[in-house]
């Protein structure tokens, strides 16, 4: 899709899957400060994924 439209889409992502994902690493025991969230597109991919980098 355009521009525009992508942005919506990862912003709503961010706003549900990323915030139960972000949610479910706290409750495990991550202090919510270490913990951040990210949207970027990824051209090859064809569907919505989430990814979790430790460091």
């Amino acid at each position: 899709g355009d521009a525009l439209a992508q942005g919506a889409a990862m912003a709503h992502l961010v706003d549900t899957d990323a915030q139960a994902v972000a949610a479910t690493i706290i409750a495990a025991g991550a202090p919510a400060a270490q913990v951040q969230m990210t949207a970027m597109p990824d051209p090859g991919v064809q569907h919505d994924v989430t990814r979790v980098y430790i460091r």
